[in-house]
């Protein structure tokens, strides 16, 4: 699937997400941060059911499934330190 059509149908998934977090949506790649490891974790499986559930499909092997306050995302070094 093309990235900007993938983002275009994802984007009313991504509005309900939005409500309980802060994410970062850019054509095919989503960031998520949280005030806290449990909540990171909620997050993430919450995302996770519900692209499923939509029918897309996660690939769990370039995703970041550990929750992390250093990252790199998009080439941007993302610190929340």
């Amino acid at each position: 699937m093309a990235p900007r059509l993938f983002t275009k149908l994802l984007a009313p998934d991504a509005a309900h997400l939005h409500l309980d977090m802060f994410m970062c949506l850019c054509i095919d790649d989503i960031f998520h941060a949280q005030d806290s490891e449990v909540l990171a974790i909620q997050t993430r499986d919450a995302s996770i059911c519900l692209h499923l559930q939509v029918g897309f499909a996660n690939k769990i092997t370039k995703s970041s499934l550990v929750p992390s306050q250093v990252m790199t995302h998009l080439g941007a070094l993302i610190d929340t330190f």
